[in-house]
């Protein structure tokens, strides 16, 4: 009897071990701290001048169930030019930048000068190329993606990573992470510079927006 009273104890504590993951690795969350840089031109058609171009950096931190994107910094852009008759000017314009952009994977929650604006993210379609590159370190495959008005943008996707990354705003069926975004109509792109992956307990984002 004693024998099998000391199987019965150690099929039940590793039965205990298993369903906790064997301590506390199933706890565990992977969250992601990257650096967006933004991109793209405004025009000054009064002036005479156009494809004045602009970037603006921001943060971000993500997990798997949400994103928040931080903006921080001077919310202009300058750039000296010399109009047509060597009239030299420098130009500064304002740029209306949200302090913060919270992704929760269906909506999308806006922060800028004290009020909240939320919005259900789009939804497009993703049709994949052949075409491949690596993005910090992360295999990305190339993707055209199109629209509700059949617009055409590309973008550089991680399959790896939760489609939460993405850039400042959302798309709730992304296959993956989207590390760059580019519009050449719209002269605009958006591109992961750094991204650095770690391990927490605890989710790092915000409370998500009920859905």
């Amino acid at each position: 009897m004693g024998k099998i009273f000391i199987k019965c104890k150690i099929i039940i504590l590793l039965l205990f071990f298993l369903s906790k993951g064997y301590g506390q690795n199933s706890s565990n969350q992977y969250s992601y701290i990257l650096k967006w840089k933004f991109s793209s031109s405004i025009n000054a058609d009064t002036l005479g001048i156009t494809n004045i171009p602009f970037e603006i950096s921001y943060s971000m931190i993500a997990n798997k169930d949400s994103s928040v994107s931080v903006f921080v910094g001077d919310d202009t852009a300058s750039k000296n030019s010399n109009l047509k008759n060597n009239f030299h000017v420098n130009l500064k314009f304002n740029i209306n930048v949200p302090e913060k952009i919270v992704f929760d994977g269906k909506h999308t929650t806006t922060y800028s000068s004290g009020n909240k604006k939320i919005e259900l993210a789009r939804v497009c379609k993703f049709m994949e190329t052949k075409e491949t590159k690596k993005i910090e370190g992360y295999a990305c495959v190339k993707y055209e993606v199109i629209d509700d008005n059949d617009n055409i943008s590309y973008a550089w996707i991680c399959k790896e990573l939760p489609f939460t990354i993405t850039p400042a705003g959302g798309i709730r069926n992304a296959p993956g992470a989207i590390l760059q975004y580019e519009n050449p109509i719209k002269n605009l792109k958006s591109v992961v510079e750094k991204l650095k992956k770690s391990v927490t307990n605890k989710p790092t984002s915000p409370t998500p927006h009920p859905r």
